[in-house]
């Protein structure tokens, strides 16, 4: 059977697609997901100056759900209601919710980490800190363990209830 040249651009384009879509970013910290989510922002208005209104839309989609809670989300997804009748709202409770879950299904410290982070970056949480100075400290790095352990306490985790292996940093 032979395929023909349209056939080859479709599959190329699938795969292509695959490749940007489908790729993970936990591996990613906060900042770097907030830097890309601008990146998609910007590549979708560019699309739609040139009227590649399906790019444009996923581009917009993709940088909402790269870092739902930032500016660049939020411009997404009015742009998306605007030029596309999408209507994606924020909800910092869910997203909170759905990056703890993630984190805790991670098998990769650093992944852990960044989800965690991602998820105090919606909402602010003690014990999400006090998770992310235990991930810290599994590293090693005592002092970033520390550092979060003290925040877990500041966002009124109390002494007593921080984990027995923070206690002593």
């Amino acid at each position: 059977m032979k395929i023909s040249r349209w056939q080859w651009m479709v599959i190329f384009g699938m795969l292509a697609f695959s490749l940007v879509f489908g790729q993970d970013y936990s591996m990613y910290s906060p900042d770097a997901r907030k830097t890309l989510a601008q990146d998609w922002l910007q590549t979708g208005k560019a699309y739609l100056q040139v009227k590649k209104y399906s790019k444009a839309k996923n581009c917009f989609i993709y940088a909402n759900r790269l870092y739902p809670m930032g500016e660049a989300a939020a411009e997404a997804r009015s742009l998306l209601a605007q030029h596309f009748k999408v209507n994606l709202t924020y909800d910092a409770e869910k997203t909170f919710a759905s990056f703890v879950a993630e984190a805790q299904r991670a098998g990769n410290t650093q992944t852990r980490i960044n989800l965690y982070l991602m998820a105090l970056d919606a909402k602010r949480d003690a014990r999400i800190y006090e998770q992310v100075a235990l991930a810290y400290l599994e590293l090693g790095q005592k002092d970033k363990a520390k550092e979060y352990a003290f925040m877990a306490k500041e966002a009124g985790l109390p002494e007593q209830e921080l984990d027995s292996r923070l206690k002593n940093l």
